[in-house]
């Protein structure tokens, strides 16, 4: 048989968690989260940062030029010698005369070269032009009417435009006036021209098309010559095989990221964008998509997984961009990072809430949990202390146990120590430097005398008596130190002795105790706990029509878990909450699944009687997970019905009216009367295994099962007979009258995917 490593079952209980997160109510604000995220992006509401993130990324891509396109400008000496700008067309042709003198393989003028009152002149630059067939680009472009403020579009005049190519500007700026892309064509007066910057990179007759301008092109690095130095026959092999772009420079415009820079320089920049080759954008969908996908992750996930989940999410929407934008892949990552972002304070605020698993939420002090994850350097004893009479004075002062605990800490803390730590049921523990043995028991006389004073707790003065454990033993696991040292308490507390040094014969599971209740939320979280389903028999059709919920916890090194060790200890400290809501929502969605055809049962704990939003919160999961409530049974023990009489009435009442089944456990065990019976609006009697398991061999046990039957059916209630072990008491049973049957002969308790398949193939259970 191939067994499943560590990581794949890891990772399947990762998938499962965020297969059943849209169902579960802790994640509806991620959901809302992401769907207020989509809005933002179809609003295209993160562009602005877009653009920063940009110029950041052009920053760290920036390289040179490749020097293809030389900018000849038309600077403050040549104006000195020539005249302003622009220059008469005779002027023009002499200029394009050098240019081509100085070996330049095309030569391009941004100025659009409009009709003029001298024909004659346009005639030269024409002829100029001419005499340099398919060499020649001017332009063309948008302007405002300096009189209307009209946008119009400015062509060169006919006899220019016919010896030359036109190429229009097709610049886009922004709100911001930045220019952040350029196209491969413009559309104008019913005209179609290519543009500047593709007529530059050879790409003239490209479809129209949108691109990015690639700003990690170092505009300083774009070659540039002076037109003097041309004129005056200076250029040398400067323009040899190279773009001549004319330009007047004096008009800079903005760049994204970077000082103003003349427009000539910015086509020239998109020309070589251009020529790099094609662009592919897909805007911030791919980032969205994979965001939304890492944020159930870190939202759901245990710690470790959230922290890898948030590192590779945070380093693909940083890197990922850089390396695509090299091959001209251009997408959006701002609206990923700012959902990454809140995500990740979300679940922040989600576990300061909740108080971190490793914060004592009594005193704020690190637990055991913390203390197993400390690191120690050289030689330490690890002394434990146990409050001896702990139990006793949390019951006497009810909602005090916080300021109980408080005030153990801090006169714990007198004794100038270095780190306290903070486990359940009034255990601490702290790390002592390496010391004599007399040092060791000095400072342990002096706490254990700040003790020998009461402590006052909500105006109550209460005696705490104390023990300290101490282990010297230096093993690097701190948590078996600890528990060692616990051992040691307990021994010295037992003979009545102050403290005592730890015999490493005796072993036991104390540190696993102390800490079982941390574990168990962990637990939880992790996957670990999981809910097992038993069928239920129905005795008159013979077929399966329900189960009951059985909470299992199976820990990595320990095995399974009995639920009696840590439900106790759950119920015994007010924690039984978590785990109540999470076999609910586990049993409810078993259910769902299979079209609302099955019962299931769910323990209540008697703790959760006069718990205010245990009902509300009930009907919640009834209505998310679309279960009626006479699908879900709620068995209550016959202990719990005598503990609580008042607020069992009350919650009983309130699932009645909710349509929800409610069924007395554990019937013969307990002190139900009669009278009881009558009061509590059940429907459902459910016999102990005590009797049903030996009624078959036990007279008497027959006897109080079928009394049993019948009274609760003069009441109108169902039964239920558990702890059915072979084919004879269920046979008795069903002579008996019994409703339903539940027990190792019909089947043991499975897992949710066994269970489904038991219910689909299970042949129909008859007494011969």
């Amino acid at each position: 048989m191939v067994q499943a490593t560590k990581s794949e079952v890891a990772l399947f209980q990762l998938l499962e968690t965020m297969r059943d997160a849209v169902t579960q109510r802790r994640y509806r604000a991620l959901l809302w989260t992401l769907f207020a995220f989509l809005t933002l992006g179809i609003l295209d509401a993160a562009s602005p940062l877009d653009d920063v993130l940009r110029v950041l990324r052009n920053h760290v891509r920036s390289h040179a030029s490749n020097g293809d396109i030389v900018v000849v400008t038309i600077d403050g000496p040549t104006i000195a010698a020539q005249g302003e700008w622009p220059w008469p067309r005779d002027k023009v042709a002499g200029l394009v005369n050098k240019i081509d003198a100085a070996g330049a393989r095309q030569i391009a003028f941004e100025h659009v070269f409009v009709p003029t009152g001298s024909p004659e002149q346009d005639k030269v630059l024409a002829n100029a032009f001419r005499a340099l067939p398919g060499k020649a680009v001017i332009g063309a472009r948008f302007d405002k009417d300096p009189v209307t403020l009209e946008r119009r579009f400015q062509k060169p005049a006919a006899i220019l435009a016919s010896a030359a190519t036109t190429a229009g500007s097709s610049l886009y700026f922004n709100g911001f006036g930045h220019a952040w892309h350029a196209n491969y064509r413009v559309k104008a007066d019913g005209e179609e021209f290519p543009s500047l910057a593709a007529t530059l990179a050879g790409k003239q007759t490209h479809p129209a098309q949108p691109i990015f301008i690639d700003y990690s092109i170092d505009a300083d690095s774009i070659p540039q010559i002076s037109a003097a130095q041309i004129l005056d026959g200076r250029a040398g092999a400067a323009l040899k095989g190279k773009i001549a772009l004319v330009s007047n420079t004096r008009s800079p415009e903005s760049v994204p990221g970077t000082e103003p820079i003349p427009i000539a320089f910015i086509n020239a920049i998109a020309a070589e964008t251009m020529m790099e080759g094609e662009q592919a954008y897909y805007g911030w969908w791919p980032a969205f998509v994979f965001a939304a996908f890492a944020s159930f992750i870190i939202w759901a996930a245990p710690r470790r997984w959230a922290v890898m989940a948030i590192t590779l999410e945070l380093l693909t929407l940083v890197t990922c961009p850089i390396i695509l934008e090299d091959h001209g892949i251009y997408l959006d990552p701002a609206i990923g990072m700012l959902m990454a972002g809140t995500i990740i304070l979300m679940r922040a605020w989600r576990s300061y809430r909740r108080g971190d698993a490793r914060v004592n939420p009594l005193t704020g002090l690190p637990n055991l949990l913390a203390l197993k994850e400390h690191k120690l350097s050289g030689t330490h004893a690890i002394v434990a202390v146990r409050i001896k009479n702990y139990a006793e004075l949390v019951a006497a002062l009810a909602q005090n146990e916080d300021v109980l605990a408080t005030q153990i800490a801090a006169r714990l803390n007198a004794g100038n120590l270095t780190s306290l730590f903070h486990g359940d049921d009034g255990i601490f523990c702290w790390i002592a430097p390496a010391s004599a043995p007399d040092e060791l028991s000095d400072q342990l006389e002096a706490i254990h005398s700040f003790f020998m004073m009461p402590i006052t707790v909500g105006g109550w003065q209460v005696d705490v008596s104390i023990a300290f454990g101490i282990d010297t033993s230096g093993s690097p696991d701190l948590g078996a130190r600890f528990a060692s040292a616990l051992v040691a308490a307990d021994e010295a507390a037992a003979a009545g002795h102050r403290w005592k040094y730890y015999d490493p014969a005796r072993l036991n599971e104390a540190e696993w105790n102390m800490s079982l209740l941390g574990r168990l939320d962990t637990a939880i979280e992790s996957g670990e706990v999981w809910v097992a389903y038993q069928p239920k028999l129905d005795l008159k059709s013979g077929k399966v029509t329900g189960a009951e919920a059985l909470v299992r916890w199976t820990h990595p090194q320990r095995g399974a878990i009995s639920p009696e060790e840590f439900v106790s200890v759950a119920e015994a400290n007010g924690r039984i909450d978590k785990l109540t809501y999470f076999v609910l929502e586990q049993a409810l969605m078993m259910v769902a699944s299979t079209g609302n055809r099955f019962n299931v049962a769910v323990n209540l704990s008697a703790q959760m009687f006069g718990r205010k939003d245990f009902v509300g919160r009930l009907r919640e999961l009834l209505e998310r997970h679309k279960v009626p409530g006479k699908l879900l049974t709620m068995e209550i023990t016959e202990s719990a019905a005598v503990e609580k009489e008042e607020e069992l009435f009350a919650t009983v009442n309130a699932l009645t009216a909710l349509g929800v089944i409610v069924s007395i456990d554990d019937y013969g065990t307990g002190f139900c009367t009669l009278e009881y019976l009558k009061k509590i609006k059940a429907s459902e009697l459910k016999i102990d295994r005590g009797f049903v398991a030996a009624m078959d061999r036990n007279r008497s046990d027959r006897v109080l099962v079928n009394a049993t039957i019948e009274l609760a059916h003069s009441l109108g209630h169902s039964v239920v007979a558990e702890g059915v072990e072979t084919q004879e008491t269920l046979e008795m049973l069903q002579s008996m009258g019994c409703d339903k049957a539940q027990g190792f002969f019909i089947s043991r308790p499975m897992p949710r995917d066994e269970f489904m398949v038991f219910i689909g193939k299970k042949p129909a259970l008859r007494a011969a």
